[in-house]
């Protein structure tokens, strides 16, 4: 049959959450596509604000940063 991988796996405690791997590529792929998309409607005459996109990334870096603290307090304590 093959190797099939689930994105939830149960921690010690009997919760489920998304493989931190897997987040981490869906994570990446997300930014990069909204990026280009913003790249796009910029170039089109979209006027976009550079400070309020610089915001919103670091914002969702630090969030991914803590979610997977989380996670990893969960699957080690």
């Amino acid at each position: 049959m093959g190797y099939q991988h689930t994105m939830n796996y149960t921690t010690k405690k009997g919760v489920n959450i998304v493989d931190p791997f897997t987040f981490g590529i869906a994570f990446v792929g997300a930014s990069g596509a909204i990026l280009v998309l913003l790249h796009a409607l910029e170039v089109s005459g979209f006027p976009i604000n550079g400070e309020m996109i610089r915001l919103f990334m670091e914002v969702s870096k630090y969030g991914a940063i803590l979610w997977l603290l989380k996670v990893l307090s969960k699957t080690f304590f």
